[in-house]
C-alpha cells in the first residue's frame, strides 16, 4: 500500500468521525428542526480542513480543529439570523470545548432523535446512517437495499419532521427506551455491516465504522441496563 492511499485512508477515517461526532454537538446548540444546517456548517468545515491541510500540513489535534471552526462558522451564521441570534448565541458562546463525555452524549441522544418514533421506521435508519453515522447515500441505499432516489426522499420527509414534531434532542425515559431500541440495533447493525463488508471501498474492511458500530453498541447496552434499574426501582 503506497503512503499516498494510506494518508487518504486516514483522511477519511478522521473526517468521518468528526463528521458525526461534529454534528451531533451543533444539533445540541441548534436544535433537531435544524439538523440540516448543522450538516451543511460540517461538511463546509470539512472541505475547508481538507484545503487548507493539503497545503499547511496537519494541525497537532485535528478534532478539535474541526470542532472549533465549525463552531466559529455557527457563530457568524447565528449573527447573521436575529432569531437565532437572540435565542441561542449567548448559550454558544459561554461553552467550553466539547469533552468526549460530552460528545459521546450527544451521539447517544442524535441516534435515539433519529430512532424517534414520530418519523417512519425507513426513515429513521436513513437518517441515523447519515446523520450520526456519516455514511453517504449511496452506501445507505446499498445497505438498506433501496435506491439513492428513494433514500434522498426519506432523508428529506425525516429531517421536515424534525422541523415541525418538535422531537425533543434527549435520551429517552425507561418507558420508552423500548420503543426505540428496534431501530436503534439495526441502525449499529448496519453499520457494522457497511464496515465489515464494503466492496466498493478501498478496504473490504473498514476497521473504524465497525469499532464505532461496537461503541456505540456499548453505550446504548449500558444505557439500557440503566433505564431497567430506574424502572426495577421505581416499581419498588
Amino acid at each position: 500500500m503506497s503512503k499516498s492511499t494510506t494518508s487518504k485512508q486516514l483522511d477519511e477515517k478522521l473526517f468521518r468521525r468528526s463528521y458525526a461526532k461534529t454534528v451531533a454537538v451543533l444539533v445540541k446548540y441548534f436544535g433537531l428542526d435544524e439538523v440540516e444546517t448543522a450538516e451543511d456548517i460540517v461538511q463546509e468545515t470539512l472541505v475547508e480542513a481538507f484545503e487548507r491541510w493539503s497545503v499547511q500540513g496537519w494541525p497537532d489535534h485535528p478534532e478539535a480543529w474541526i470542532m472549533d471552526v465549525a463552531k466559529k462558522k455557527t457563530i457568524n451564521l447565528l449573527r447573521r439570523n436575529r432569531i437565532f441570534r437572540d435565542k441561542i448565541l449567548p448559550q454558544l458562546e459561554r461553552v467550553e470545548p466539547a469533552s468526549e463525555a460530552e460528545l459521546q452524549d450527544s451521539t447517544l441522544k442524535m441516534i435515539f432523535a433519529c430512532c424517534h418514533p414520530e418519523l417512519p421506521k425507513g426513515s429513521q435508519i436513513a437518517l441515523a446512517l447519515k446523520t450520526l453515522c456519516g455514511l453517504s447515500v449511496p452506501e445507505i441505499a446499498r445497505a438498506l437495499l433501496t435506491s439513492t432516489k428513494t433514500i434522498n426522499k426519506r432523508l428529506y420527509r425525516a429531517k421536515e419532521k424534525f422541523r415541525t414534531a418538535q422531537i425533543p434532542f434527549v435520551i429517552p425515559d425507561p418507558s420508552e427506551f423500548d420503543h426505540r431500541l428496534d431501530s436503534v440495533c439495526k441502525t449499529l447493525y448496519l453499520l457494522f455491516n457497511e464496515g465489515y463488508y464494503a466492496p466498493h471501498h478501498q478496504e473490504i474492511i473498514r476497521a473504524d465504522v465497525c469499532f464505532e458500530a461496537v461503541r456505540l453498541l456499548k453505550e446504548v447496552s449500558a444505557r439500557y441496563d440503566q433505564s431497567r434499574s430506574t424502572s426495577t426501582l421505581r416499581a419498588h
